[in-house]
């Protein structure tokens, strides 16, 4: 199968999803996310993070933003 990798900006050739279920097929919908990429939206939705609570961490260094 094909996918566009977010990280290195290019189409990627890699294995399918092993093994095919067919209630649950499953399916390649990114590459590997960069460091942080993800931080904000985990923080906001799954722990109830404020945006000032996240600047905070990320003045004080704790998160990273990706860039």
């Amino acid at each position: 199968m094909e996918y566009e990798d977010q990280t290195l900006g290019r189409t990627i050739r890699a294995l399918g999803i092993i093994p095919k279920f067919s209630a649950t097929p499953g399916q390649v919908w990114r590459g590997a996310p960069s460091i942080g990429q993800d931080t904000e939206a985990i923080l906001k939705t799954l722990l109830g993070y404020s945006d000032e609570k996240i600047r905070q961490l990320h003045d004080k260094g704790v998160i990273q933003r990706p860039s």
